[in-house]
């Protein structure tokens, strides 16, 4: 059996994650093993952005010219915990809690 390490994840990360979270980014769950993968995706125009949350994210940046799109990309059992703070029966869901949770940064 594989057992993941958590990822350390300071107040910076989390609320880069937070806000992420509250617009387009997302946490999937792997139905295979317990594997929960957060994804931030923006187009090429927002490169600079998107290299800047991942720059103190420390994650996997990806660019598909392509598809005219950038990705910041990360597997790690942390986000189980965010996925349930996040979504509720698959769906994301907005609450009280997370909005407790953020600061002006995210």
């Amino acid at each position: 059996m594989y057992i993941q390490t958590p990822i350390q994840i300071n107040e910076l990360k989390e609320q880069i994650i937070l806000g992420s979270l509250l617009g387009d980014a997302g946490i999937t769950k792997d139905k295979r093993y317990e594997g929960y993968g957060f994804a931030d995706r923006h187009s090429l125009e927002q490169e600079e952005y998107l290299k800047w949350k991942n720059l103190h994210l420390g994650f996997n940046f990806k660019i598909y010219e392509k598809h005219n799109l950038c990705v910041v990309r990360k597997n790690n059992i942390i986000f189980k915990n965010y996925r349930k703070l996040f979504y509720k029966n698959g769906e994301k869901i907005i609450s009280r809690e997370i909005l407790n949770k953020i600061n002006h940064l995210a």
